[in-house]
């Protein structure tokens, strides 16, 4: 059965325009707002912008009711004594332990999370639950000339991932495209200051499964890195 295509889905918002929200799920201190990014059909939060205040902690070691990945955008966090700084990034199985979660200046990270969130607690973290990765260390694949691939995660069952993608300056517009995934971008870096209006750092975008999108783009003028991830095995298909 052909799945069939679907055009003006794709969503572009400004994350910096978006309203900051408490986030507190279940067995989390209060203190930690959001701007969401994306839910999923049923409400509960797929994606945002966490905002974590200087000296805030969650207390003892904690359980993760569902998947977590969090890519540091700026500041830095300690979890269960690993640091981790601008441009780290971590994931947490569904059902892992995690050690105590804390900043003492404050960090601003990407969460994605695979379904509605909660912490229980637990007597001690267990030790390989979190672990870090660096993405810069990543090895980086050009398949697309131009565009460096640097994956950070991905799971080897349903092959879902996460990406950090650096674009080259004067990279060309690459046409309409789909793939057979969610997608979701954010934008990280931009080596130009964008205009007004113009998707820049802090800017999201949304491809939903099956949905056309690109098309007719200008060449890149500056070198960008962004965010991609996935919920299911990605491919690239061109019209």
């Amino acid at each position: 059965m052909t799945t069939a295509l679907k055009y003006d889905a794709s969503v572009l918002i400004d994350s910096g325009r978006l309203a900051w929200e408490p986030y507190a799920p279940a067995g989390y201190p209060a203190g930690l707002r959001a701007r969401t990014l994306r839910r999923l059909d049923d409400g509960s939060l797929r994606s945002a912008v966490l905002d974590v205040p200087a000296g805030w902690a969650s207390g003892g070691p904690r359980t993760a009711r569902t998947a977590e990945q969090a890519y540091i955008i700026s500041g830095a966090l300690d979890i269960g004594g690993i640091a981790f700084e601008a441009g780290s990034f971590y994931f947490v199985p569904a059902g892992a332990a995690l050690g105590p979660v804390h900043s003492a200046a404050g960090a601003q990270i990407i969460v994605i999370l695979d379904g509605e969130q909660s912490y229980g607690e637990v007597g001690a973290a267990t030790p390989e639950a979190v672990q870090r990765v660096i993405a810069a260390d990543v090895p980086a694949i050009e398949q697309v000339v131009g565009v460096k691939r640097r994956v950070l995660w991905q799971d080897p069952v349903t092959g879902a991932d996460t990406r950090h993608l650096t674009l080259s300056a004067g990279l060309p517009g690459l046409g309409a495209e789909w793939h057979p995934v969610n997608e979701e971008i954010f934008f990280l870096t931009d080596t130009a200051s964008p205009s007004a209006n113009e998707a820049g750092p802090g800017w999201f975008l949304f491809n939903p499964a099956y949905v056309v999108h690109g098309g007719e783009r200008p060449p890149t003028t500056s070198e960008r890195t962004l965010l991609e991830w996935h919920d299911g095995a990605w491919e690239l298909n061109r019209l």
